[in-house]
């Protein structure tokens, strides 16, 4: 049984692509707590929040283990999601029938993480970085030396749909001419994206800033695509944007395509339509936009901190620290030089290019070969 977010949310897309290879070798049901309408797969059984106030579904877990008696739960979530159904996973005897696949973009230990996990199964790391941070956490909670059995820990890291996410013939030109059919003078600019959603830890405020710095004095065809949801709850875009001074710079998404929903096709024009991918996030548990977008051939600027520094070090630029904060704060005065670095110097952006598709094309993040790990796993419970 899969308890997580469905929808159009970054753990829903990696959920939902699990769930379909799962499917293939288990009976699954999937618990999407943040959808109160129903929804259908073919794949697999979808069950959607039904209790208004219930907002985890704390109340309605219990009742849909009694109903499924699944051999094994799955969670992909911060790690506090397993903590609101600890009480009943150990109540009904699945405290040690949990894997957690979950992310860590902290920037230094948080011991409340070691408190909270410490009864799970399995807990499955994206990255290197967030394996390490927590066994620090561990040792810190004191753990250690108190003998404490640590659970089952292991990487595995998010991949890449090469059949969604890829370039299209024609290119930059035929994809801007799809997804702008009324502005020829857009064919020929210069499109820079930031595919996250508005959410405070995302700091669309600072792609802002560094956007304003960089176009300073530069042409008028050099846009920064955004997308937006109505939901979101970070900065207010409409407003700041109006305060820099670069409304006639700023392409948004849900405008663009008059649509709320965004499926994979539109995203991969999207995608293939921007020069280049920026991410200024504050931290990333993996950062999945920006490996879809290279999935295109698009160069990646990313932070100097948590999971972006390990995915992109070789393969990417990275944006300095700012040096006045003790928070992983990008440097908005060092993005907006790299991105005068490869605006002035093409072939410089062609190779970035190249480098980004050859790491998002990489056998070890392919789906394919990510999803026969998580059936090996799964299928230890089946045997028990």
């Amino acid at each position: 049984m899969i308890i997580g977010q469905g929808g159009k949310t970054g753990f829903a897309r990696v959920l939902k692509t699990i769930a379909v290879y799962l499917s293939r070798k288990f009976k699954i049901v999937y618990f999407a707590y943040n959808l109160y309408t129903q929804v259908k797969s073919e794949l697999y059984v979808i069950e959607t929040n039904k209790e208004l106030g219930d907002i985890f579904g704390a109340k309605q877990v219990p009742v849909l283990i009694e109903k499924y008696k699944p051999n094994v739960i799955f969670m992909c979530h911060d790690y506090w999601l397993y903590d609101v159904h600890y009480n009943n996973f150990k109540r009904l005897g699945y405290a040690n029938k949990v894997v957690l696949y979950c992310p860590v973009d902290e920037n230094s230990p948080y011991v409340d993480r070691a408190y909270k996990l410490k009864n799970l199964s399995h807990i499955i790391f994206y990255t290197h970085y967030g394996m390490q941070l927590f066994l620090q956490e561990w040792n810190l909670a004191g753990y250690n030396h108190k003998n404490v059995v640590m659970p089952q820990i292991e990487i595995i890291p998010h991949g890449v749909d090469s059949t969604k996410f890829y370039p299209i013939v024609g290119g930059k030109k035929r994809a801007r001419q799809i997804l702008f059919p009324d502005k020829k003078d857009m064919y020929d600019s210069f499109i820079i994206l930031n595919g996250n959603r508005n959410t405070p830890r995302k700091r669309l405020d600072l792609t802002l800033m560094s956007f304003s710095l960089f176009v300073r004095n530069k042409p008028k065809h050099i846009y920064l695509y955004l997308q937006i949801d109505d939901n979101d709850c970070g900065v207010d875009l409409i407003s700041y944007i109006k305060k820099l001074g670069i409304e006639d710079r700023i392409i948004l998404s849900k405008f663009e395509t008059h649509n709320d929903e965004i499926n994979d096709e539109q995203l991969n024009i999207i995608y293939n339509a921007c020069d280049i991918g920026i991410n200024t996030s504050s931290g990333e548990g993996w950062g999945l936009v920006s490996l879809e977008h290279a999935a295109t051939g698009a160069a990646q600027i990313v932070p100097n901190h948590t999971a972006c520094k390990e995915i992109w070090y070789q393969s990417g630029l990275l944006i300095d620290l700012d040096r006045s904060s003790t928070e992983n704060i990008i440097d908005t005065k060092h993005l907006a030089k790299l991105l005068s670095n490869v605006y002035n110097d093409r072939e410089y952006l062609k190779t970035l290019s190249d480098k980004s598709l050859h790491l998002a094309q990489e056998v070890e993040l392919s789906w394919d070969r990510i999803c026969e790990r998580w059936i090996n796993l799964f299928e230890q419970f089946i045997v028990k």
